[in-house]
């Protein structure tokens, strides 16, 4: 099957899985309800990332392109049992609002078979060692891309882009197999897109956000199995959203006894609140993405070999990006006080 006709197919399959999602949530009445932590005003059916979820698996499953020449660490059948773990739990999350503990410890198994498969030794401290981080790092993954799916088509933009910047650099290294997997990872959130963006007629829902998490993981650790990009470079494409997402946590760990909760302190809620909507949100996170991480992570496709170069540039990209942080919180909190001073 040609890439034309997959990346149609998979299209389609997402668009279909979603409709499909939105009438059964419609029906059950599994609405996202508004809240004080919340952004939008309307109940909104969740549970979208169905659509995407299935034609993830579609792809995984080597149907339209031969997905085991790419998959071969981590293991094809790895990556598809976590996504279906994780979208589970999502998808029972979604209807029942579990506690922390059930989802991190299906979250950690999820990334634990992926890493595992990925390292593929257990005899030695380092192997262990190695899948014990990757592990956290996969559950990382997935529940901080899972705090950043609060507005329209948020979490998907970024979706798109780190699966279309790997396509990219798998395309300039010639690496024509990623490049179709890339490419059909993408496809498959473009065809959920217009149902979230930039009016939500669905919401992801936890199934959609952590298995977008856990895809971005993953795709990241096959990259650089093939020799792609660096560990550095895999931070610095997802920079923007880590620091939003784990300098908030930070700051709430270290403020409140009840930081898993659900809140409206990520920078992008912030924005909202201040009268910003979805597409200028989701602009200006994108802006960071075009104009600091797609240029360091060129420089770094040209240095590729240079730790030095990896190291350094992952360093003083999150540290602008938590300068920038810092900065913006501060402005829209002087705005909002200036706003009621008398």
């Amino acid at each position: 099957m040609s890439l034309t006709t997959a990346c149609v197919a998979v299209l389609v399959v997402s668009a279909a899985g979603t409709l499909l999602a939105r009438w059964w949530a419609l029906r059950t009445a599994q609405l996202d309800v508004p809240g004080s932590r919340r952004l939008h005003v309307e109940p909104t059916p969740r549970g979208g990332g169905l659509g995407p979820v299935i034609a993830w698996l579609v792809v995984l499953s080597g149907v339209l392109v031969d997905a085991g020449t790419v998959l071969s660490q981590p293991s094809q059948g790895s990556v598809v049992a976590a996504l279906i773990l994780v979208a589970l739990i999502g998808a029972v999350d979604d209807r029942h609002d579990l506690s922390i503990l059930p989802r991190l410890l299906t979250h950690a198994l999820a990334a634990a078979l992926v890493a595992m498969s990925f390292v593929g030794d257990f005899s030695s401290v380092t192997a262990l060692l190695a899948i014990v981080v990757l592990t956290i790092g996969g559950v990382a993954s997935i529940n901080l891309h899972n705090f950043m799916d609060g507005a329209n088509g948020f979490l998907s933009w970024q979706g798109l882009f780190v699966a279309l910047a790997l396509a990219t650099l798998a395309g300039l290294r010639g690496d024509m197999a990623f490049v179709s997997i890339g490419l059909l990872i993408a496809v498959a959130l473009l065809g959920f897109l217009p149902f979230n963006f930039p009016r939500a007629k669905i919401f992801l829902g936890d199934l959609g956000s952590g298995s977008i998490g856990l895809m971005i993981g993953a795709l990241s650790l096959v990259a650089v199995d093939r020799g792609l990009l660096g560990w550095g470079s895999v931070l610095i494409m997802s920079s923007g959203f880590m620091v939003d997402a784990g300098a908030t946590l930070c700051m709430r760990m270290s403020r409140t006894s009840r930081w898993a909760q659900g809140h409206r302190s990520h920078l992008y809620q912030m924005l909202w609140r201040r009268g910003w909507r979805a597409p200028a949100i989701s602009a200006v996170y994108q802006c960071w993405n075009v104009l600091v991480v797609v240029p360091v992570l060129l420089v770094l496709e040209r240095y590729a070999d240079s730790l030095f170069w990896e190291f350094g540039a992952t360093v003083v990209v999150y540290l602008l990006g938590l300068l920038l942080w810092m900065a913006a919180r501060r402005a829209l909190w002087s705005a909002h006080r200036a706003q009621y001073r008398p």
